[in-house]
Parts: structure tokens; C-alpha cells; sequence
């Protein structure tokens, strides 16, 4: 039944198997086309699977289905990025952050300005996000990277090293 295949799809992404849980969850799909909580699930997995091109549609059906649900676009514009469509992105990235700015949407954001070359705007948002949440690794990584964008070198490699005192296990710092 659909209850027990969203359970089994919740425990694999828990488990790290996006793939198992993409198949379950566009499986359930094929029974419930509109339902939110298949769409997010589907499109979550997808991502995580290493397939955000297949993620797109799922997720920007959600986002028609759920104007409002930041988390909705929240991953549609990170699929919208990973697929280099950066204007797209900022737009869904901006939302999302309208309707919970949590500091991992405000770190992504950034992210997303920075590769639409909006970096000055970038370098103000993650320099308020490093002011407001000075433990969010993200958000010093992000802030280095608009940093170096900047040509502020010096100002990177120590923002890059906050986010390791941070998380010295962090592999993208």
C-alpha cells in the first residue's frame, strides 16, 4: 500500500539510497500525480541520486501545486543551479528565502548569486549571514567563495579557514 512504500522511501533516503527511494517514490507518483508530499519526496530523491535534470519536472509541479512551500523551492532551485540555469535559480533561491529565510536557503542563495555574477549582492548577503549565524559553515564557505569572486583573496582564505574551526571535517572548505 502507498503508506508502507512511503515509509520503505523515507528509510532509504535515512539509509543514503536516493536511487531506491526516487523509484519508490515516483512509483507512487504514477498513483497520485499531485500529491505534495510524493512530489517533494521524488524530486528530493532525484537530486540526492545524482539526477537533477529528471528532478525538474517533479519539482517544478510542486512548486505550482505549493507556491508557498519554501522547502519546494528551495530544491527546485537547487536543481535549477546544479543545471547551470542560474537566473532561474536566484528567482526560486530569492522565494524560498522570502518564506523561511533559514541560513542554509540564505547560504544557497548566495551561492546561486555569486555563479548569476551578482556577486556584490552576494558578498552582502552572506556577510549579514556570517554576522547573524557565525556557526554555519555553509555560510562561511559561500562567503569565501564571494570573496575570492571579489578578488579579495586574503579576506577568502580566512573565511575559509572559519568554516573549518568550524567543521574541520568539512570537505568543501
Amino acid at each position: 500500500d502507498d503508506e508502507s512504500r512511503l515509509r520503505l522511501a523515507l528509510l532509504e533516503m535515512r539509509r543514503g539510497r536516493p536511487q531506491a527511494a526516487a523509484d519508490l517514490a515516483l512509483g507512487l507518483l504514477r498513483r497520485r500525480p499531485d500529491c505534495p508530499g510524493f512530489l517533494q519526496l521524488a524530486g528530493q530523491a532525484l537530486l540526492a541520486a545524482g539526477r537533477p535534470t529528471d528532478s525538474l519536472p517533479v519539482l517544478e509541479r510542486l512548486v505550482e501545486i505549493a507556491p508557498d512551500n519554501a522547502e519546494a523551492r528551495s530544491l527546485y532551485g537547487t536543481a535549477l543551479l546544479v543545471e547551470r540555469r542560474m537566473a532561474e535559480a536566484v528567482g526560486q533561491l530569492e522565494r524560498a528565502t522570502e518564506l523561511d529565510p533559514t541560513p542554509g536557503r540564505r547560504a544557497n542563495l548566495g551561492l546561486a548569486l555569486i555563479y548569476a555574477d551578482r556577486t556584490a549582492e552576494a558578498l552582502t548577503l552572506l556577510a549579514r549571514l556570517t554576522e547573524e549565524e557565525p556557526e554555519h559553515g555553509g555560510g562561511w564557505i559561500n562567503y569565501a567563495l564571494a570573496l575570492a569572486a571579489s578578488g579579495r583573496l586574503g579576506e577568502a582564505r580566512s573565511a575559509l579557514l572559519r568554516a573549518l574551526e568550524i567543521d574541520p571535517s568539512d570537505e568543501r572548505a
